[in-house]
């Protein structure tokens, strides 16, 4: 599982003992395809890393209703992570799709909020890849955004 979670960029920077602090708190998930892992506007408790699978996230369309995917997240991913850091419901609804099965591995925001707060040195070291994933998430949303635009 260490290896695993260091290959993570959300944990790549702890050390062995930040990541045998974390082990405990991981929660293995299995689902098959269709079947959803979370729902847009649902409360977020819990932060997802795909084992091995593929998560499709789509959003509510206005258009007759139906869902638009905004992603395609394979092994290595991290979804839902939106919920270390504020309130908020879910912005999307993540599914297992293309595969029979996909195995993820969870996490209880408020168990690792604790855990965090118990040892600053490994939460500054993941507010660090924290920051990383959803800055490159906001230069792919806004690459995808001036594509749109220039095609108007």
């Amino acid at each position: 599982m260490k290896a695993f979670l260091k290959s993570l960029e959300l944990f790549r920077d702890l050390s062995d003992g930040e990541l045998e602090l974390l082990v405990p708190l991981l929660k293995s998930e299995s689902y098959k395809r269709g079947e959803a892992i979370f729902r847009e506007r649902e409360a977020g408790g819990k932060i997802y890393f795909v084992d091995c699978g593929v998560v499709e996230i789509a959003r509510q369309g206005r258009v007759e209703g139906k869902p638009a995917r905004v992603a395609l997240l394979e092994r290595g991913e991290v979804l839902g992570e939106l919920a270390l850091v504020d309130d908020g419901p879910r912005t999307a609804t993540a599914t297992a799709a293309v595969t029979p099965e996909t195995k993820m591995v969870s996490v209880e925001v408020p168990a690792f909020q604790a855990l965090l707060a118990q040892n600053p040195d490994m939460a500054a070291k993941v507010q660090r890849g924290l920051l990383r994933r959803i800055s490159s998430r906001l230069r792919a949303t806004s690459e995808a955004l001036y594509s749109l635009v220039q095609s108007l």
